[in-house]
């Protein structure tokens, strides 16, 4: 079987320049890309890292949505959770999470966002380490 594909694309190579994607036999996706690219980067910022007790999260929101921040260790279980507002308005959020009961260590902060007109939730993950 490799064998094979080795020898089909040996026989059918040519160099790539100049060639657009319908040249090359590749079709566009249909339907919905399951990847949004729509999307601005967003602005998460988690800080002071290392911290002792407090973790401050900004970020910035492009529209309104719902928001869950925590915090999780490297195993993926979840020790801190947070429900910001069920409707959180679009604009910059400000929270500081609590970690007094965690043990030093390294943990991951997970955010997710979402957005209440296009309903596709976006997760994103910092890592920040406990003293």
């Amino acid at each position: 079987m490799h064998l094979l594909l080795l020898l089909f694309v040996v026989l059918t190579w040519t160099p790539l320049s100049g060639l657009s994607q319908t040249t090359l036999g590749a079709a566009p996706l249909a339907g919905p890309s399951p990847i949004r690219t729509d999307l601005v980067p967003y602005d998460l910022q988690v800080y002071p890292v290392p911290t002792r007790s407090t973790l401050h999260v900004e970020f910035q929101a492009p529209e309104a949505g719902q928001l869950n921040v925590s915090c999780v260790d490297l195993l993926g279980r979840s020790l801190l959770s947070d429900a910001l507002l069920e409707a959180t308005s679009a604009g910059r959020l400000v929270h500081d999470l609590q970690l007094e009961s965690l043990e030093a260590g390294t943990y991951v902060l997970r955010l997710i966002y979402q957005p209440l007109a296009t309903g596709r939730p976006l997760v994103l993950y910092r890592r920040f380490v406990v003293e």
